[in-house]
């Protein structure tokens, strides 16, 4: 029987397991590596940090390609015709703190420690034009997501403050949520001959015990070859620039992109979830996001760097907005 401690080594196996199929080296697969900190912007407080690891398979012309173990199999997700398929496979972790982390018991305008893991699978429908990415993710919270071992060797190898309320960090919990996405095209055109740039518009629902949330944005790209690479500019921590699902095959460019997004959040583990001591906070259930970064990709490789700011998450923050930078690489197999 799986337990909660064994969640570590579940994940870390799921992932290996499902993201190399036989045969993936073979064909134009993608994997990723993105690192975000809030660090990069000279904080250390709330969304301060997250690792991800991603496969994505080749992109398939019909359902009935990709790997067995995945969300295509669902009857609903028929071929759509000019649209290719892919199935991908994220390992992430995350880390939530407060402001001050020397401070041994909450305070009440702070936000709670707070960790997940998780192994999350999706298949994306895609073409020039437009996005339609189904996900679903399992995980857990707490202690047994290891946030506080992670953050204290991270701490002491670089010799900065060690965090010292980790014993108030969000109770232990499995997390289940589910999610539908979709980017459309707007409007795309040419400029000094060789350039490009595109405004699409996204919408995004999830449902679960991790977060439950509605919203919508806009986004806007300068750069070449953006016909090659359409779909993957995102607001939320892990998914800030998956672009490199997207990239077509052989085919290289560079982009600069803004976005901005509000979205509506009546529920998010990370603030709300149970905790001990009697200080409790409570999601901001009206935010925003705002996203700026730059992508620059050649055919089996390439980089993004990106900033996002954020609208307070929890109603008793003294802080208006917070702000993490994040940085990815990828290679095609």
């Amino acid at each position: 029987m799986l337990t909660a401690r064994c969640l570590p080594a579940f994940c870390v196996s799921s992932f290996t397991a499902f993201a190399i199929p036989a045969g993936a080296h073979a064909s134009m697969a993608t994997y990723a590596f993105t690192f975000e900190n809030d660090t990069m912007v000279h904080t250390d407080q709330n969304y301060t940090n997250g690792l991800f690891l991603d496969y994505n398979s080749a992109a398939k012309q019909h359902t009935d390609d990709l790997p067995w173990f995945s969300l295509s199999k669902l009857p609903w997700l028929s071929d759509r015709q000019e649209m290719l398929n892919k199935v991908g496979y994220r390992f992430g972790h995350q880390l939530w703190t407060p402001e001050d982390i020397a401070l041994t018991e909450p305070e009440p305008d702070q936000r709670p420690y707070a960790a997940l893991m998780f192994v999350e699978t999706s298949v994306k429908q895609f073409s020039a034009s437009r996005v339609d990415n189904y996900r679903l993710m399992i995980g857990a919270v707490g202690e047994q997501a290891q946030g506080d071992h992670f953050q204290k060797y991270i701490h002491r190898s670089i010799d900065v403050n060690e965090p010292m309320g980790w014993a108030y960090q969000i109770d232990d919990q499995w997390v289940l949520n589910a999610g539908f996405e979709t980017d459309r095209l707007i409007h795309r055109d040419s400029f000094f001959s060789r350039w490009q740039y595109d405004i699409s518009a996204k919408g995004r629902a999830s449902l679960g015990n991790y977060q439950t949330e509605m919203a919508t944005g806009l986004i806007t790209r300068f750069g070449k070859n953006l016909d090659q690479s359409f779909g993957g500019i995102g607001f939320t921590p892990g998914k800030f620039n998956e672009t490199p699902q997207y990239a077509a095959d052989g085919s290289t460019g560079y982009f600069a992109y803004a976005g901005a997004e509000g979205r509506y959040r009546p529920y998010d583990i990370t603030v709300d979830g149970d905790r001990p001591g009697e200080v409790s906070t409570n999601a901001e259930v009206l935010q925003a996001t705002a996203v700026a970064g730059l992508v620059y990709y050649r055919q089996r490789w390439g980089t993004n760097i990106s900033l996002s700011i954020t609208s307070k998450e929890f109603e008793q923050s003294s802080h208006t907005y917070t702000a993490t930078g994040a940085w990815g690489i990828f290679w095609k197999m």
